[in-house]
């Protein structure tokens, strides 16, 4: 109660208050914590992350995830179970998972139980950002099937990547995956997600590289979020 109270005071008496996404200052007012807002976006430095000029394939279209192995978030396993459903219509891919944590052992049992590990599913581990980024510009789409999450940092990595976005609709996600961009998928549901990755491998010449890549330039560079800060700055002062 009055941890609360004490958060409810010092809210209201702060000169400005950011959020990452609408979603989070939705639920912030929905509990009593009003000012006023302004939405600035997690960042991502987009001399970083940029397109390839050109992929090298194998011969199969490459699907990335990047994420902490915590299942009860990030659904890893509904996700395996989405790509063995799709194994069994097409060869033609490979998902690459990136990242560490407590469910991985887990995880990959998941694949093995279903014959997918070191032949279409491939963990990598907990990589430096440059590894990232160059695991980004190798992937043909990037796969975020979250229970729930915010404003996640590697879907901004992703477009800046010019990597189309398959995610679920909450929050974050929901406020910036739009057609031409990605795909939007409920959350929790593994056919849906199976039907919008089939559709999208199908459909990847309708994505432009250049198009998901201006858009987060214009969203989540360091610029953008620069400017904003400096204009609230600005205006305290």
């Amino acid at each position: 109660f009055f941890k609360m109270m004490l958060t409810k005071i010092a809210v209201a008496k702060a000169s400005a208050v950011t959020t990452v996404s609408k979603s989070l200052k939705n639920a912030m007012l929905s509990h009593g914590l009003k000012n006023e807002y302004t939405i600035i976006p997690n960042v991502v430095d987009i001399n970083k992350f940029y397109p390839a000029e050109q992929k090298k394939s194998n011969g199969k279209y490459f699907l990335l995830a990047v994420a902490d192995m915590d299942d009860r978030a990030k659904n890893i396993s509904g996700t395996l179970r989405a790509m063995k459903s799709l194994s069994e219509v097409r060869s033609d891919f490979e998902y690459h998972i990136v990242g560490g944590g407590e469910d991985m052992k887990e995880l990959q049992a998941i694949a093995v139980q279903n014959n997918l590990l070191n032949s279409i599913v491939f963990f990598h581990g907990a990589k430096k950002s440059e590894d990232v980024a160059e695991m980004m510009r190798k992937a043909d789409l990037f796969i975020l099937f979250s229970n729930y999450d915010n404003m996640p940092c590697v879907m901004t990595e992703a477009l800046a990547s010019g990597v189309p976005v398959i995610g679920s609709a909450i929050h974050g996600m929901k406020e910036h995956i739009r057609e031409g961009l990605g795909v939007l998928v409920p959350p929790g549901n593994e056919t849906v997600l199976f039907t919008a990755i089939q559709t999208a491998i199908l459909n990847l010449k309708s994505f432009d590289k250049n198009h998901l890549r201006q858009y987060a330039k214009d969203n989540f560079s360091y610029e953008m979020a620069g400017e904003k800060f400096n204009g609230i700055y600005r205006k305290i002062i």
